[in-house]
């Protein structure tokens, strides 16, 4: 007996004859979201119950806050507030404004290490997956780690953090618990400056007004975070293959230009910036 997503409405949350909107891992009808649950529901449920700003999770007649349909868990949330536009730089600020007195714990240089050790790994099985290229976002990689290893973690904020834009490009996305995490704001600022270059042409950073607002620890995660090639792994973890992907291997010559320019006007500010002759000596 084929049950359908109306069905599981109706069922579990009395809600009939809804007009579904496909969406990622779930669908969006009038002003809610049924989603499959991809994360520990404890954390889901302690961002919306402590802070108003994100979508509200719905309780089943059961009395739970998850449903099962077809072996999967679906939460479903009231949206917090709907607008009907894209996330923008400001959107991005307010969320990361929100005060948490939380401690970081996550080292990236030790998480970045084991995801590319693994990736050469497979690489060696079988360099057909990634091609040519796949060396040079290697020492990338290698650089970028280098750089956190210098930032002590005491000086940076954490906050409500998105792991990649393209998750989060609307108002909608943005404020769903279920794209949300807590870790150094810095983040949310280097995810926003790749995705828009690497997918719009547009390297976003105001040096003079960017650089005044963060420490120098955040400066320092700031360039790791740009440094490690995120986007190119991602697509091998994403589709399985990399070779063909010409997007970031394209553009990553200019955008690492820029990265030099921000690395240059930081070290105006901060004489100890640590400084990587191999970024440095790229030609502008």
């Amino acid at each position: 007996m084929v049950i359908s997503v109306n069905d599981f409405l109706t069922y579990y949350y009395g809600i009939t004859n809804v007009k579904l909107l496909e969406i990622d891992n779930g669908y969006m009808f009038d002003n809610y979201i049924l989603q499959c649950i991809n994360k520990d529901i404890s954390e889901v449920m302690f961002y919306t119950q402590q802070y108003r700003i994100f979508h509200k999770v719905i309780i089943n007649k059961f009395g739970n806050y998850f449903s099962h349909f077809y072996n999967k868990s679906y939460i479903l949330m009231k949206v917090a507030f709907y607008i009907d536009r894209d996330t923008d730089i400001f959107d991005i600020e307010k969320l990361s404004a929100y005060k948490l007195l939380i401690s970081m714990k996550k080292n990236y240089a030790s998480i970045w290490n084991q995801k590319i050790a693994t990736l050469e790994k497979i690489n060696r099985t079988n360099s057909n997956l990634f091609g040519s290229d796949f060396y040079f976002f290697y020492g990338l990689a290698r650089i970028a780690i280098n750089y956190c290893r210098n930032v002590n973690y005491g000086n940076v904020r954490n906050g409500f953090c998105f792991r990649r834009f393209d998750k989060v490009k609307k108002i909608s996305e943005l404020y769903n618990p279920m794209n949300i995490h807590i870790a150094p704001i810095i983040n949310n600022y280097a995810e926003y400056i790749k995705y828009n270059y690497f997918y719009n042409g547009i390297f976003y950073f105001d040096i003079y007004y960017d650089i005044e607002k963060f420490s120098f620890d955040e400066l320092v995660l700031l360039i790791g975070k740009l440094l490690f090639p995120s986007y190119y792994f991602d697509i091998y973890e994403n589709s399985g293959n990399i070779k063909n992907d010409e997007v970031v291997i394209n553009r990553i010559n200019q955008y690492l230009k820029n990265v030099k320019l921000v690395i240059g006007e930081i070290k105006k500010r901060h004489n100890n910036m640590p400084i990587i002759s191999w970024i440095t000596n790229l030609p502008l």
